[in-house]
């Protein structure tokens, strides 16, 4: 019998190490268990979902601080000097092993060795080690100590993009969406080409799926949607840098002076990051639910201890949001390329809506020309220079829903790898190529 352990820190990372399908596919071998350890080891809900083979355990997974210290800063700094002299990429790796067994490992090495003592596993799986949670590196200290090979399927498009900073652990093998970012995980981050391999983002598998959609009148009656005019909706991203309801007035003054040069009418999703009746949401959110001039589509699933912990049933959810959305708009959003993916028109937002300064300098200029930005390169959606813009921008699609379709279908292929709806296989295909 063979062992993989999945290091699941996150309902982000559960999202793509175990609701996308590898695991099913894993399974179809006789010969392979899976032990997932994870915070939501207690979480009802996530133990039945993850329940559905007498070959799959689930552990507990302890939590972490992320503190930061002068050891830390002189890691970080020693990264971005290895960019420029190979002696610094060397010694940002040898501090980094030294941070790591001192904080990493020393501290929760009584805890895991008993898990790993009780399964023995042969290989360790988790997301993006270190980015959004740091509870996943003292399982992956723990595989290392012993020897055991690691892969990361990196979760995220921006997650080993310069911006981010240095990984906080190297896992021996990374699984990447695309070629883009196997040169950032070889560029930024010091990997041999050898050690990465491009499979695709396999939470986009569903995007190639029939049965992922309901259907145009389907979906626009279960949220109360007028089927006989255009949606537009509005994809809100982590609120701090931005104002979202800023750009929620400006469709809505534009809607009331019937700006848009076809019917239409506007749909709102906010962050599944701010959770529903916090003050925070009350403030931004709260009075357009009151409001007969725009839907709200709030799908919080939160567990106390993973986050947000999407279903799979809303992620489907989303999915027909995109399709059925006639022009989606956000401010830096993934969402953009679900839209390309669905050849589905997007505008973003490239104008200030919040401290001003701040704002370019840290959406503008460090997400604009990072990650996002083969979706500039491709001209694949309209960017906003201003509010009159923005709508100028949506009335260019209504009008005419091909503008860029050619550009969209280039940011796709470019982004995805391959179109066919199977990274996931391939992940399964990576994962058993790993075993000893």
């Amino acid at each position: 019998m063979k062992t993989i352990l999945y290091s699941v820190s996150t309902g982000y990372f559960a999202r793509n190490l175990l609701r996308a399908g590898v695991i099913e596919k894993l399974l179809t071998r006789s010969d392979i268990r899976i032990v997932i350890v994870t915070p939501g080891y207690d979480d009802e809900n996530f133990v039945k979902e993850f329940s559905f083979s007498e070959r799959i355990f689930i552990e507990r997974m302890l939590e972490v601080r992320r503190d930061h210290d002068f050891l830390d800063a002189l890691i970080w700094k020693l990264w971005l000097l290895g960019h420029k002299f190979g002696y610094c990429q060397h010694l940002y790796k040898i501090l980094l092993k030294i941070q790591l067994r001192k904080r990493y490992y020393n501290k929760f090495h009584a805890y895991y060795k008993t898990v790993f003592d009780k399964y023995s596993p042969d290989l360790v799986v988790g997301a993006t080690p270190g980015v959004n949670s740091r509870r996943d590196l003292p399982v992956f200290m723990e595989a290392m100590t012993r020897g055991i090979k690691t892969l990361a399927l990196i979760h995220s498009w921006d997650n080993i993009a310069r911006r981010k900073g240095p990984m906080w652990i190297r896992p021996d093998k990374l699984g990447v969406w695309n070629e883009l970012q196997k040169q950032e995980a070889i560029k930024n981050n010091f990997y041999q080409a050898e050690d990465v391999i491009v499979v695709g983002p396999v939470h986009f598998d569903m995007y190639f799926r029939p049965e992922t959609f309901m259907g145009r009148d389907v979906f626009f009656k279960k949220m109360g949607l007028d089927p006989a005019k255009k949606l537009i909706s509005i994809i809100v991203t982590a609120e701090g840098l931005v104002k979202n309801s800023y750009i929620v007035e400006i469709l809505l003054d534009a809607l009331k002076k019937n700006k848009f040069v076809q019917p239409a009418q506007l749909l709102c999703r906010p962050t599944p990051l701010l959770a529903i009746a916090t003050d925070e949401y009350e403030q931004e959110f709260g009075k357009y639910h009151n409001s007969s001039d725009i839907v709200m589509d709030c799908q919080p699933q939160r567990s106390p201890v993973l986050g947000w912990n999407p279903t799979r049933e809303q992620l489907y959810h989303f999915a027909n949001l995109v399709q059925y959305a006639d022009v989606q708009v956000s401010i830096v959003s993934t969402s953009t390329i679900e839209a390309a993916i669905l050849d589905r028109p997007a505008v973003n937002v490239g104008f200030s809506t919040i401290q001003p300064e701040r704002f370019q300098k840290l959406i503008i200029e460090s997400v604009y020309n990072n990650h996002f930005k083969p979706v500039i390169n491709y001209g694949s959606t309209y960017i906003a220079k201003d509010p009159e813009d923005l709508v100028r921008g949506i009335n260019n699609y209504l009008l005419d829903p091909g503008l860029q379709s050619n550009e969209r279908k280039l940011l796709k292929e470019a982004l995805l790898y391959k179109t066919d709806g199977k990274a996931a296989e391939r992940a399964s295909q990576l994962i058993l190529s790993l075993l000893p």
